[in-house]
């Protein structure tokens, strides 16, 4: 039975190549589609599911509309943290981020920029990266 398929494939190839040639590449392109989707939605599950706790970790959006465009984003103040905490109790605890470009610090009179980003100490308790320094 295969082998009578392989057959008819030949035959079909050797008569038609037109076709042959457009169903391959329609077929190519249909699995590498499904591929970059698989792989997309992958990523996507897996964002933070390495930590310990990354089914109890969720990120506050900030969505609302200034000078009449709507934004997305994750910023918020920082007088936010300890008023959402008192406001919800189901929160067991909560983590602030403060991406700095430039931060400039001056040691024995050298002046050295470097970026970084700061966070609340309470980082560590939320997230389980591993430390190489520090």
């Amino acid at each position: 039975m295969f082998r009578y398929f392989i057959m008819k494939s030949i035959k079909s190839f050797v008569r038609q190549k037109l076709f042959f040639y457009l169903n391959l590449i329609g077929f190519s392109a249909g699995l590498a589609c499904t591929i970059l989707l698989f792989l997309f939605v992958r990523d996507e599950y897996l964002y933070d599911r390495f930590h310990e706790k990354g089914d109890r970790i969720y990120r506050l959006i900030l969505k609302g509309s200034q000078s009449g465009q709507d934004i997305e984003a994750s910023i918020h103040s920082f007088l936010l943290q300890p008023l959402i905490q008192e406001k919800i109790p189901e929160i067991e605890n909560s983590v602030q981020l403060l991406n700095m470009s430039d931060n400039v610090f001056s040691i024995d009179g050298k002046i050295l920029t470097v970026p970084g980003i700061f966070t609340t100490p309470d980082f560590f308790k939320l997230f389980s990266f591993d430390l190489i320094i520090g």
